[in-house]
């Protein structure tokens, strides 16, 4: 494909994005994945450089947004492109929108206008800049303080590859040798001793460390979260929002598959993903299990649990707001009704998962969200309602050396700026013996 031409492809994949983002339809890289299935001729290096132009203008969407409504144009997928590259220096409206082929259409006489204007608008307000929606810049603000607009450049740029080893099929060392052979660049993970950093973003689908189950591509965060529920061998462990099951293997891993982990999600097609993933990796001590969302089904299925757990880990649906580098567009999808629902949601399932704890036990509440109404905010409220459980400080499992904004706090906060992981919360929960 020609420049112009994969100009044109980012064009309509940014509208079909606008639109879902609009009508609350499937995700971008869902969308990037479809697009891509109808465009079989584009090869490996087109596609590279038609999602770093989706991206590039995801990661910009707001101030994009701003600038169009400043000169008064609609947004469109072909207005963001035109703004996005009139930020650009030099760049040749003429020799890409030549109309030839696949390339774009000639701008009009208002797009030349518009592509005129953009240069000169400004200055673009801080917040907008650093890509914050306008109704969560004052909670963030309160998370982050001085560290605001670290913390949000940090949410723009580009989310490192990292993997877990799966300490039962091999190690750290002999991982780092397979992937130096392929002629990848890696090293240990800042925070754990079997996670690995990957520089680049090379293809890994193809390597037999991942067909054979050696790894898993897990961000740190996600993996500090697991080593805070302290699974060891052979208790009982309860996963109640399992999805596609990534934190799943890691307990199972560090049970050395002894125990029982009982894996639940209300989604048929993840626990799939989860059985194929249980069978390369060689994770046996798993029962995967569809959960109804709700009614007699869901109360049903669970009673046999309940009080028996000695660990129940709540990864819960969340704002995804730590997770921003990855999906820039979550920031546009999320409201203040979301938010509210997501709350509701989050409350139930502490609830629930509370049922399942035997005394002495442990429930671990997880997000990837930067937000305190879906962090201490749930904490707190669950406390109010359960004087029976005790919020215990992180570092009476993990230790000392990891660090967050307020190291006051018994709960875990990660972020991007300070930890170089996803945005991520942990509270670990203790049911007082009776």
């Amino acid at each position: 494909m020609i420049p112009a031409a994969r100009t044109q492809a980012v064009i309509e994949i940014i509208s079909d994005i606008e639109a879902a983002l609009r009508d609350n339809g499937a995700a971008a890289d869902v969308i990037l994945r479809q697009a891509f299935a109808a465009r079989r001729y584009a090869g490996s290096k087109d596609r590279a450089a038609i999602s770093d132009g989706v991206y590039a203008i995801l990661r910009s969407r707001g101030a994009l947004v701003w600038l169009l409504e400043a000169a008064q144009a609609v947004v469109t997928g072909r207005h963001l492109m035109i703004a996005h590259l009139a930020r650009t220096a030099d760049t040749d409206f003429a020799a890409i929108f030549t109309g030839q082929g696949h390339a774009p259409l000639p701008l009009d006489d208002e797009e030349t206008a518009l592509a005129a204007q953009i240069p000169a608008l400004g200055p673009i307000p801080e917040a907008i800049a650093l890509e914050c929606p306008a109704w969560l810049e004052e909670p963030l603000r309160q998370r982050f303080g001085e560290s605001f607009a670290a913390e949000l450049t940090a949410l723009q740029g580009r989310a490192p590859l990292t993997l877990r080893v799966n300490s039962l099929r091999t190690n750290v060392e002999a991982t780092l040798k397979a992937l130096a052979a392929e002629n990848i660049t890696a090293t240990r993970g800042r925070y754990l001793p079997d996670s690995i950093l990957v520089e680049g973003a090379p293809r890994l689908d193809t390597l037999s460390l991942i067909r054979d189950g050696w790894v898993e591509v897990q961000d740190e965060a996600s993996q500090i979260g697991v080593r805070l529920v302290d699974a060891r061998p052979k208790l009982q462990v309860a996963d109640l929002c399992a999805g596609a099951g990534g934190k799943t293997l890691a307990l199972a891993a560090a049970m050395k598959n002894t125990g029982q982990v009982h894996a639940f999600d209300t989604d048929s097609r993840r626990l799939g993903n989860l059985r194929d993933r249980m069978r390369r990796a060689d994770a046996r001590n798993i029962q995967a299990h569809q959960l109804p969302m709700g009614g007699e089904g869901r109360a049903t299925q669970l009673k046999p649990l309940l009080g028996g757990m000695d660990r129940v880990v709540l990864d819960v649906p969340c704002s995804g707001s730590g997770t921003w580098r990855r999906s820039p567009e979550l920031r546009w999808r999320l409201t203040p009704e979301r938010l509210d629902e997501l709350t509701r949601v989050q409350d139930a399932l502490l609830d629930e998962g509370a049922s399942l704890v035997k005394p002495g036990g442990h429930l671990v509440y997880m997000t990837c969200s930067l937000l305190a109404a879906e962090n201490d905010d749930r904490i707190a409220a669950f406390l109010s309602r359960r004087p029976d459980f005790l919020l215990l400080d992180y570092r009476s499992i993990w230790g000392e050396g990891l660090e967050q904004k307020d190291n006051a706090l018994k709960t875990l906060s990660l972020s991007p700026g300070q930890n170089g992981t996803d945005g991520f919360f942990v509270a670990v929960l203790a049911v007082l013996a009776k």
